[in-house]
């Protein structure tokens, strides 16, 4: 029935723009967090404002689609300011495992919602297509982020085994 898969279509639309929206500001006051502690760190900040321009996204997505926000949005932003705050305090290193431990999930869900896109029955419409594009370019920055930690030696971290693990679990569970 074609009304039953155009609905379906919106909620899928729906569902992943809700999601990464939620992510994506939980990235940028995880990154605000970090800056307070830590203002003129260059990777730190080339990484926010990456991030800014992928809220920016979601936010116009939100507004063009009538998506309602996440209601889990007014607990990132404190959880994820402390954690930025936190992971710099401990030092530049922990700062860096917050970035490869999140980006690395963040890696993996961008490539799931992919591979679902892919698989849609209306792979082939205008909004799918452009969300594929918008999600392999996404996914890839994040895969630079953490690279970016990793070159920036967050596995020097003294803390990188239970922050690494503790922070992978985390957003696993969001």
């Amino acid at each position: 029935d074609e009304s039953s898969s155009k609905k379906d279509l919106f909620n899928t639309l729906d569902e992943f723009i809700r999601v990464d929206h939620a992510g994506e500001s939980g990235a940028v006051v995880i990154g605000e967090g970090q800056s307070l502690i830590r203002p003129s760190d260059s990777t730190i900040r080339d990484i926010l404002n990456q991030e800014h321009g992928h809220l920016f996204t979601f936010d116009f997505q939100m507004w063009e689609k009538r998506t309602r926000p996440s209601l889990l949005l007014p607990i990132w932003y404190p959880l994820g300011y402390a954690l930025g705050v936190f992971t710099s305090a401990l030092g530049r290193s922990s700062a860096m495992v917050a970035h490869e431990a999140i980006e690395h999930v963040i890696v993996d869900h961008y490539s799931d919602q992919l591979r679902d896109l892919y698989q849609h029955p209306f792979k082939d419409s205008p909004e799918l297509v452009h969300l594929s594009e918008v999600f392999s370019r996404f996914r890839d920055d994040e895969q630079h982020h953490h690279d970016l930690a990793i070159e920036n030696h967050s596995r020097d971290s003294p803390f990188y085994s239970i922050l690494y693990y503790g922070i992978s679990a985390a957003c696993h569970s969001a």
